[in-house]
């Protein structure tokens, strides 16, 4: 019998299936809303100018693929703490942070999931409605799921009243993952009282938060997006982040991601 008959196959995902399902379509009219990609007016999705000018440059000055270590590109894993942290931040200036490249956005909740198993953590909160990996993500790593309301299906807006109530239900080491701007699948997202409320709950509760950071720049700018991060950051004390340059660099197909943590001390975020 063949060692891999234990396994159980993977449900197929369904985005893909969508694509797949587009490409066969035959009509002119088809419209593809099913993947956030980016698409022009002829419907493709160019390499972006920036993208093209930095990799003309790194093929022309680049003269060695030796490894980097483990923390990967720290040029790279540097301008994402300060597009996470702000520039100068305390935290960094005080070696209270930590970043790591990562294999896209999914490959940095991989690394905080699996940092969240290692500090003891059973359950992760997540929200309702949340991106369909979420509860994926966890269930691999072994972890369980549990569901903190979000929006209000009638009005259509933040139920920040349910959403604090549900994480009030939460045990003292669970852990926690909560959207940053543009939250999937909902489009509502928290304000900056509203970061700084759940993020104080978040730490007399106990719990260990990762914020999902997939569309920065997409709602109000790069700036004004992660202030609610930041915010969050300053209420709760420590949180783990895990960031995407897929769609804000168009870099869907190199995997582009990277796996922040800030902590409280210097020595605590040194152990992980």
């Amino acid at each position: 019998m063949s060692q891999f008959s234990t396994l159980t196959p993977m449900p197929a995902d369904a985005l893909l299936g969508l694509m797949t399902a587009y490409r066969e379509d035959p009509r002119d009219e088809k419209f593809d809303l099913g993947v956030g990609v980016y698409k022009n007016d002829k419907g493709e999705t160019p390499v972006m100018s920036a993208v093209a000018k930095a990799e003309a440059l790194i093929l022309k000055s680049q003269t060695t693929k030796v490894y980097e270590g483990p923390r990967g590109n720290t040029d790279y894993c540097v301008a994402i703490e300060g597009f996470v942290f702000g520039e100068g931040a305390a935290a960094t200036q005080e070696g209270r942070t930590l970043s790591f490249t990562a294999p896209g956005g999914c490959g940095a909740l991989f690394l905080g999931t699996g940092l969240m198993s290692r500090m003891g953590v059973k359950t992760v909160w997540v929200s309702n409605p949340t991106w369909p990996n979420h509860p994926n993500v966890v269930r691999f790593m072994g972890l369980d799921v549990a569901e903190y309301p979000y929006a209000d299906p009638e009005t259509g807006e933040l139920d920040l009243a349910a959403m604090l109530a549900g994480i009030e239900k939460a045990e003292r080491g669970d852990g926690i993952i909560i959207q940053g701007p543009c939250h999937n699948p909902t489009g509502i997202d928290l304000t900056i009282e509203d970061w700084k409320k759940v993020g104080a709950l978040v730490k007399s509760k106990g719990l260990i938060a990762m914020l999902d950071v997939a569309y920065h720049g997409f709602a109000k700018g790069l700036d004004e997006d992660v202030k609610g991060v930041r915010a969050f950051i300053e209420a709760a004390g420590e949180a783990l982040v895990s960031y995407s340059c897929s769609k804000n660099f168009g870099l869907y197909r190199e995997r582009a991601g990277c796996f922040l943590a800030v902590g409280e001390s210097a020595e605590g975020i040194a152990a992980a």
